[in-house]
């Protein structure tokens, strides 16, 4: 009855709400299960890393099984951080990069070639915003800053947890080239860091 007079895009969100319910009552089952591993892992693998960290960090000072260090790979939460920082910023989570923490590559065009093209951009940015609403210009440049601060409170709050849940897997050794252990098994998502937070965080991971 109901569902004649809803439109796709609304039958489309009733399922979405129904499916949410029907998955956090799994999770919850699975909670009370003490399969508590499973649904921390579950949460990683969709990208929900600070809700992850919520299971797992210590409570009165103290680590509470299952979830002990050992149970779940500290690369896992970066890798879960991510998936969580692109979806924050509406981007690709894929690492261009050929091998973990690869140094990069200088840029193959001419220098009067970048630098024309950057000029160009930066022109074209300029007389789009000098003709849009300034309002509308100001929203998005509010838009971009918190979702840049955002995205470095994720990896910072990834950070302080790794050194508690798995400290070893951020300490360089000559054995990994100088490189932590983390950089030798993950990536660093280059791309979803401006310059500074992205130098910050190579030396923290």
């Amino acid at each position: 009855g109901d569902n004649n007079c809803l439109t796709p895009y609304d039958q489309l969100q009733r399922h979405r709400s129904a499916l949410g319910v029907t998955r956090q009552c799994a999770l919850d089952v699975l909670w009370r299960l003490d399969e508590r591993v499973t649904v921390v892992k579950w949460h990683l693998s969709h990208g929900e890393v600070l809700r992850a960290l919520t299971y797992c960090k210590k409570k009165g000072g103290q680590w509470h099984a299952p979830l002990l260090p050992g149970s779940i790979p500290g690369s896992d939460f970066f890798t879960a951080a991510v998936s969580a920082v692109a979806a924050l910023q509406g981007v690709s989570a894929s690492i261009s990069a050929t091998s973990p923490r690869s140094t990069p590559q200088k840029d193959s065009r001419s220098p009067s070639k970048v630098v024309t093209e950057d000029n160009d951009e930066s022109a074209n940015t300029l007389e789009n915003e000098e003709n849009a609403d300034p309002k509308a210009v100001q929203r998005a440049k509010d838009k971009h800053a918190a979702t840049r601060a955002a995205s470095v409170g994720v990896f910072h709050a990834v950070y302080l947890f790794l050194r508690e849940w798995d400290n070893a897997i951020l300490l360089t050794t000559p054995m990994n080239a100088g490189k932590s252990r983390l950089a030798t098994q993950v990536p660093f998502p280059d791309h979803l860091f401006e310059v500074k937070a992205r130098e910050n965080f190579r030396k923290m991971f």
